[in-house]
């Protein structure tokens, strides 16, 4: 599609910027639901690049680790920008072109995207190929949704604050391990989570934190850091931290 923000640019731009188009900007869509991180565009602030980092990690954690199949605009695996334009199907320049450079000088994202990926693609629990059932109908539910703490919920506008378990007795085919992801939508606010105890004497290991400078911001699954305490996970700002139940 070449409507709408790249994935950088939605973390960039409060506003569309189609001067380029011809059409004094009337053109293209206003609602890009979008927040520039604390200033408009390309910016030498290094706190604001980190915070655009961090979320960029995390949209794409909520992306690739989502049921059904995920749709990546061409580029934001490595940081791709149009400069603030969301309706530039009508350049043939370098606000629509590819910059293949930027898989080296953003390295860091093209390794990001890829761990998700292969993360995704040996895990049949984030690949259901039908919806989730009835919550009374199953014993072993394939995703249990909370708050900040195990049994509760809040889904309102205020909270800002989501986590869920996939169970991988629910997965198809094979049996899978039990993934945990905590995601935090404050602006500011560092929020702590209390984790499900893992089933059948398992144990919780970080394999995300987007929070985290690479390459600390993923690990493999064996090298996973484990949790000496369930509670009170600490999810930054805009952040997003995801859980691997292990047997060791």
């Amino acid at each position: 599609s070449h409507d709408g923000f790249t994935l950088l640019d939605l973390v960039s731009y409060n506003s569309k910027h189609n001067r380029e188009n011809g059409e004094d900007n009337r053109d293209g869509y206003e609602h890009n639901i979008s927040w520039n991180s604390g200033d408009e565009g390309e910016t030498n602030d290094a706190e604001i690049n980190r915070l655009r980092a961090r979320r960029i990690r995390s949209l794409a954690v909520i992306l690739m680790l989502s049921q059904g199949v995920p749709m990546v605009l061409a580029g934001d695996e490595f940081g791709r920008t149009q400069k603030g334009n969301n309706n530039a199907y009508c350049h043939d320049s370098h606000l629509s072109w590819i910059d293949w450079n930027l898989k080296e000088k953003k390295s860091d994202f093209f390794r990001f995207f890829r761990f998700l990926i292969a993360l995704r693609k040996k895990h049949p629990v984030f690949r259901r190929s039908d919806f989730f059932p009835d919550l009374d109908h199953e014993l072993h539910h394939p995703i249990r949704w909370q708050s900040t703490q195990p049994g509760t919920s809040d889904w309102s506008i205020a909270s800002k604050s989501l986590a869920f378990l996939l169970d991988g007795l629910g997965a198809e085919g094979n049996p899978d391990n039990d993934f945990f992801v905590m995601l935090n939508g404050h602006r500011s606010k560092v929020k702590g989570f209390t984790a499900p105890i893992p089933r059948n004497n398992r144990r919780w290991r970080k394999i995300i934190d987007t929070a985290a400078p690479p390459p600390l911001d993923i690990l493999e699954e064996v090298e996973g850091i484990l949790l000496p305490s369930y509670k009170n996970i600490k999810v930054a700002p805009m952040g997003a931290v995801v859980l691997i139940s292990t047997s060791k």
